[in-house]
């Protein structure tokens, strides 16, 4: 008995399973050569994405920097207040001899720091006559804000630091510092301690 044969099934099939796999093959290289690129609107709106962080970011950095320059500025203030109040306190006296802040032959009277709109402050020494009890102001330093011409003084105040007492007066002054449309007060108590608020 002679067995039955098939002999081209098993070709069949193969050629069968070869096309769709043929085919499977072009579906995906056709979709490959379609998708291989961005298309105008997703290269835009990627754009644009990046543009609004990017501008969201130098909109920060620019406030951030305004705000160091304002605190910076502050501590300039406090810096020769302080400065003051510790020649103040260990009565410094300043003798230059020849000088124009010679002070020799005089009492030290005290250290004084006065703010003048738009940017310029001073720091003085304060000497006393004993014989005609007069007080002689010499300028130790006279210098301006340098934070550009944004940040100014409010208003013109005068700080006086006394040496024996080691009162300050005015008593509870302050200076205010602004710019950038913030504005920082510095805050003198009557007892010498230097705020910011």
């Amino acid at each position: 008995m002679k067995k039955f044969q098939i002999p081209n099934f098993k070709y069949q099939i193969s050629n069968t399973f070869s096309k769709i796999r043929n085919w499977k093959l072009e579906i995906r290289n056709s979709r490959a050569r379609r998708e291989l690129g961005f298309t105008l609107v997703e290269l835009l709106l990627s754009l644009a994405i990046s543009l609004t962080i990017s501008s969201i970011g130098v909109v920060a950095y620019v406030s951030y920097t305004n705000s160091q320059k304002l605190q910076n500025a502050t501590y300039d203030v406090m810096s020769v207040l302080q400065l003051a109040r510790s020649r103040a306190q260990s009565q410094v006296k300043v003798e230059q001899s020849g000088s124009q802040l010679d002070c020799t032959g005089l009492l030290l009277d005290g250290y004084k720091v006065t703010f003048t709109p738009p940017r310029d402050y001073s720091l003085s020494v304060l000497c006393k006559d004993e014989l005609s009890a007069s007080v002689i102001e010499k300028t130790v330093f006279s210098r301006q804000l340098s934070y550009g011409g944004d940040i100014t003084f409010v208003a013109s105040q005068a700080f006086t630091f006394a040496v024996l007492t080691g009162d300050v007066t005015p008593a509870n002054g302050s200076v205010g510092v602004s710019g950038f449309g913030m504005t920082k007060d510095v805050v003198v108590s009557s007892f010498g301690t230097i705020t910011v608020q």
